[in-house]
């Protein structure tokens, strides 16, 4: 460091009470100075009145260094007037000297007094410089340290934006991924679904609804949901199922119906869900509609097989029930025709006798009867109980073949169009009397069952007698044909009738015994029963469908016998 620097780094350490000591020191030196000279050679030195100006001037600036030149030279006289010199006395000769040291001290003070004043505002400024650069070193320091650190920071920032762009990538795969695959899922589920929103009017829907109601995107998009259902309501009107939707929120396995676009109706099975914000308002809802067409189906043809189940059941009790009965009705009724036929011999060989003897006797009477009557009606009374006798007696035949179980021993292949042939043949006789056309259609190629002969001849035999009864005499149409399920491996025989149908109430009971509506005609109510046995014991399966305004049909099938 430079002298000027250490003398204002002395300087500015220093308090008034040191500078004043310092001024104070340097008049004593002058005084003392000025003494010591003037007693040892004998002469004062004006000299010496420069080290109080120069201290003064350097301790406290110009100003006071210019006052302390001004008034060194008067003090200065002083010291001489002191020691005795007469400076004052020798003014006139000495004056040019004394305007000389005025001048010389004044401006000594005011010089180095300027440079004391120069040399703090150096000092200030080198200070400030030096503060300065410090500063700017420790900025640059520090700005090193913050550009290592921000580096750092830096590469540490990049490493934690490039991983958080890492996990943003992946976070957009895999929402693209679910997306993809909840699109997946939605447009390949086996169930139509489709969006609507809080009006119900349908946004978006799968391919599989698409398919199901025959609309295309832009014919179904922004229509109501009423407008897909049967008898559409007004929109905005109530229904049991949207009321029942808003008040639980959704809808689980309810069984309606909707409408394709070409006016089909088919059964659905609904699952409705309410859509909402985050606020709770409903947004919309999103509907599952799975096609029960099948189902019901099948549920339809459980019923069917149920009812069939039960009728099997029902007949197999009645046939044990009326083997029983036949056997307890054939002997009484035995009896009756026997005695009946020998009641028929009595009266041929009493009618003799009764008339001779009602000739003697016209007023007697026979069980309260006259013999005019009994000779005109007993002939026919006799007859009908013949009659009733029979006829009692083909009921219980009915019943046995009823009740009688085929014999599986008995069976053989037997070629279904030859059996309905010779049923033909044996009811040629009553088709004729009631005036029936008559309507064949044989199969090709039809496959031989395992059965018994007559059994299948008796079955096809009672369904035509039931048609030639059903249809109206003289204008009756009576329509068989025989084809193959190759399928489902089963020989099918379709008899048809244009008759007035079978009543709602008695399609249940048809397979009943003695269920006819010909019994005033000597109907005995058997013939469809017998035959419905029949088929359950060669395995087969009887139907029928019936229709008030076009006929009955009735469908039996039995198991082919297929050559492999």
């Amino acid at each position: 460091m430079r002298p000027a620097s250490l003398w204002c780094v002395l300087m500015n350490s220093v308090n008034r009470r040191q500078y004043l000591f310092f001024t104070l020191a340097s008049i004593v030196i002058y005084v003392l100075g000025f003494l010591l000279l003037y007693f040892l050679y004998g002469f004062g030195s004006s000299i010496i009145v420069f080290v109080p100006v120069i201290v003064i001037a350097r301790v406290y600036g110009c100003r006071a260094g210019i006052v302390a030149g001004l008034v060194s030279t008067p003090v200065n006289i002083c010291m001489y007037e002191l020691v005795g010199e007469n400076w004052i006395e020798r003014l006139q000769v000495t004056g040019p000297f004394f305007l000389a040291g005025l001048i010389a001290t004044t401006f000594t003070g005011g010089i180095v007094g300027r440079l004391r004043d120069v040399g703090l505002v150096l000092q200030k400024v080198n200070l400030e410089l030096n503060e300065e650069v410090a500063e700017r070193k420790r900025a640059e320091h520090e700005l090193m340290l913050h550009r290592d650190h921000l580096d750092e920071l830096v590469k540490v920032r990049t490493e934690e934006l490039q991983n958080a762009n890492r996990q943003i990538l992946d976070s957009e795969r895999e929402v693209r991924e679910s997306k993809e695959f909840l699109e997946n899922v939605f447009e390949t589920t086996g169930d139509g679904i489709f969006v609507t929103d809080a009006k119900g009017l349908i946004i978006r829907a799968n391919r599989t609804f698409y398919a199901m109601s025959g609309y295309t995107e832009r014919e179904l998009q922004g229509k109501h949901v009423v407008e897909i259902t049967p008898n559409p309501a007004t929109v905005g009107t109530g229904h049991p199922m949207i009321e029942k939707l808003f008040a639980e929120g959704n809808i689980k396995d309810y069984e309606s119906e909707q409408v394709k676009k070409d006016g089909t109706v088919y059964p659905v099975e609904l699952n409705i869900t309410i859509l909402r914000d985050n606020l709770g308002e409903v947004i919309g809802s999103v509907c599952s509609v799975r096609n029960i067409t099948r189902r019901r189906q099948m549920e339809e043809k459980n019923r069917q097989q149920q009812e069939q189940l039960i009728q099997a059941a029902k007949m197999a009790s009645l046939g044990t029930l009326v083997a029983g009965i036949a056997h307890e009705i054939n002997n009484p009724i035995n009896m009756i025709k026997m005695h009946n036929t020998l009641n028929q011999k009595v009266w041929h060989d009493m009618k003799p006798a009764l008339k001779q003897a009602e000739a003697g006797n016209p007023q007697a009477t026979y069980g309260g009867l006259p013999y005019s009557y009994i000779e005109e009606k007993f002939d026919q009374l006799l007859t009908d109980v013949d009659f009733a006798a029979r006829r009692v007696e083909n009921i219980v035949k009915g019943l046995k073949s009823f009740a009688r179980k085929s014999d599986t021993e008995s069976k053989e292949l037997v070629d279904v169009d030859i059996a309905i042939e010779n049923a033909l043949k044996l009811s040629q006789t009553t088709i004729s009397k009631a005036g029936v056309e008559l309507k064949q259609v044989r199969g090709d190629g039809l496959p031989s069952i395992l059965a018994n002969a007559q059994n299948i001849e008796q079955i096809f035999l009672n369904i035509i007698i039931n048609a030639i009864e059903a249809v109206p005499h003289g204008a009756g149409i009576i329509s068989i044909a025989s084809g193959y399920d190759r399928e489902a491996h089963l020989v099918r025989v379709e008899i048809a009738d244009n008759g007035p149908g079978i009543a709602p109430e008695l399609k249940d009971k048809i397979f009943d015994p003695f269920l006819t509506s010909k019994q005033a005609e000597g109907g005995t109510g058997l013939g469809l029963s017998i035959a419905y046995n029949l088929v359950q014991q060669h395995d087969g399966h009887i139907s029928f469908v019936s229709d008030q305004d076009t006929g009955t049909t009735f469908i039996v099938s039995f198991p082919a016998v297929v050559n492999t």
